[in-house]
């Protein structure tokens, strides 16, 4: 192979192996600090705020949490921040109760509202894991003395474990820019885990499983779906973004293979040091030609040749 060749294929593979999109998103909560468990008498516990946590993987360093009961039913749930797991998780003390329960998230001390629009958001992501949030909702309050409004993941047909997301759109009154309160409830439970609660921007075309990348998962999806009829809002098992309208056939097998490899970087954390992007990328790829220049003219070879 010519030196011209070798050096094309070179740096083709490093950028395939590299590439990504920008962070399209916000975290909202990894729940990976502030470990805490809120245990239910039955009568219904008052809001506990946790502040001065990591406003990294905690918007704006504070959350509020409610474990609620529903006529005294709620006896004996416990709710738990469980650092270890990074999860939020909600336990019953058996299989004929119920549980509800809030965590919340306000705007920064001297600021009145929160922008949910940053880097291009245009839907709420949550992460339930293994377990089922049908009856989770997300509650957006214009006004911090104004009661929010409820928009429930079953409402938009989600009955599946795993990432799930509702977009803004549900709420077509809300100004996104402008959020005096935001809350994630869950209500007649009976055992939940939320692993990631965040903001996200449309997903990468072809990624329809939303797990950032592009790959032989979303390809599998197609296969095992060829053929099914939808109507945009029928839920396929796994399939979690760009739902197909119509028969899944070769449109939605194209966008797999034409954007086979592509990647995105997870949602922004505020205060976080910014990760190495494509100018790293450069640098590095000028570095590895530098080297390869700078041996041919001392008369000797690459290591390995």
């Amino acid at each position: 192979m010519r030196s011209s060749d070798r050096t094309s294929c070179l740096l083709t593979a490093v950028i395939g192996l590299t590439t990504s999109f920008p962070a399209s998103g916000l975290l909202i909560d990894s729940f990976s600090v502030g470990p805490i468990e809120l245990v239910n008498d039955g009568s219904g516990n008052d809001p506990v705020v946790q502040t001065g946590l990591d406003p990294v993987e905690v918007l704006n360093g504070s959350r509020e949490l409610r474990n609620r009961a529903f006529n005294g039913a709620g006896d004996g749930q416990v709710l738990t921040v469980d650092t270890g797991r990074s999860a939020l998780v909600l336990t019953l003390p058996g299989p004929s109760s119920y549980g509800y329960f809030y965590t919340a998230y306000s705007p920064k001390e001297g600021d009145e509202s929160i922008d949910l629009l940053i880097d291009g958001a245009d839907r709420f992501r949550v992460d339930f894991g293994e377990s089922s949030g049908v009856l989770t909702a997300i509650s957006l309050f214009e006004t911090a003395d104004v009661y929010g409004r409820d928009i429930y993941f079953s409402q938009t047909g989600f009955n599946a474990s795993g990432v799930q997301e509702l977009l803004f759109t549900e709420w077509p009154d809300i100004d996104f820019s402008q959020v005096a309160r935001l809350e994630l409830k869950v209500g007649r439970s009976q055992g939940i885990e939320i692993v990631e609660f965040s903001t996200a921007g449309p997903a990468l075309p072809g990624d329809y499983d939303n797990s950032g990348l592009v790959d032989q998962a979303d390809l599998d999806l197609v296969l095992q779906n060829w053929g099914m009829m939808t109507d945009g809002r029928t839920r396929i098992e796994g399939w979690v973004a760009d739902l197909p309208r119509g028969l899944v056939e070769q449109t939605e097998l194209d966008r797999v293979l034409q954007n086979w490899g592509d990647a995105l970087a997870p949602p922004s954390k505020v205060n976080a040091v910014p990760e190495p992007g494509m100018g790293t990328l450069g640098i590095s790829v000028a570095l590895l030609f530098s080297s390869r220049f700078t041996a041919r003219r001392r008369g000797g070879r690459p290591p390995g040749r």
